[in-house]
């Protein structure tokens, strides 16, 4: 294969990736705003009424609010 043949290919396959890569960052923050989460830092997290309601009735029940899943765990880890 020619060398300029190869540097075409090497360069188009590099953009590629690249613009990949920024299209999928692009699309976290709307990812994360659909499942009811902000994007903060890169990171997703999710809290609102609902969540501080449900981490409450945890509490009040002597569990411990799970925010990942959404969960009461309750006399785990000890």
């Amino acid at each position: 294969m020619p060398a300029p043949l190869r540097v075409a290919i090497s360069t188009a396959a590099i953009l590629s990736i690249a613009l990949s890569c920024l299209s999928a960052c692009g699309n976290t923050a709307a990812i994360c705003a659909r499942a009811g989460g902000s994007l903060e830092g890169g990171t997703c997290s999710r809290s609102g009424p609902q969540d501080a309601a449900n981490k409450q009735w945890c509490e009040e029940h002597g569990a411990v609010y799970l925010a990942g899943s959404g969960t009461c765990a309750y006399g785990e880890g000890r």
